[in-house]
């Protein structure tokens, strides 16, 4: 799965699989093994990842989502199986000012920061 989805990726950008893989220092002989269905490591992983700019479980065949998840944690998705009760605070938190909810996340911020003591 995982070079189905770096053809996609190169495909859509207009880019060549091998000269991407040695661009970014890896070597062209891996290229047979991933079209045998062998998944790279870790850091290989990342690498891609970052250059698309997706995340390491669509390269992988996961997810249908490429958004990676540093960009998602201010989103309902980021909390699965709660999204209710996100909908709910984001609600409520209409009636605050911003100065209000600075003060609430500086506050969550330090009850968390002394639970870790």
């Amino acid at each position: 799965m995982f070079y189905i989805q770096l053809e996609k990726l190169c495909k859509e950008r207009g880019e060549k699989i091998t000269p991407l893989v040695k661009e970014l220092g890896l070597s062209p002989g891996g290229i047979g093994r991933w079209q045998n269905g062998v998944i790279p490591n870790g850091e290989t992983l990342l690498k891609f990842a970052e250059h698309f700019g997706v995340s390491t479980d669509y390269l992988l065949g996961n997810t249908e989502d490429p958004t990676p998840p540093d960009e998602k944690e201010n989103t309902p998705e980021a909390y699965p199986g709660q999204r209710e009760k996100v909908n709910k605070i984001v609600d409520s938190a209409k009636e605050f000012s911003e100065d209000d909810i600075n003060k609430i996340i500086d506050y969550i911020a330090f009850v968390k920061s002394q639970s870790k003591q």
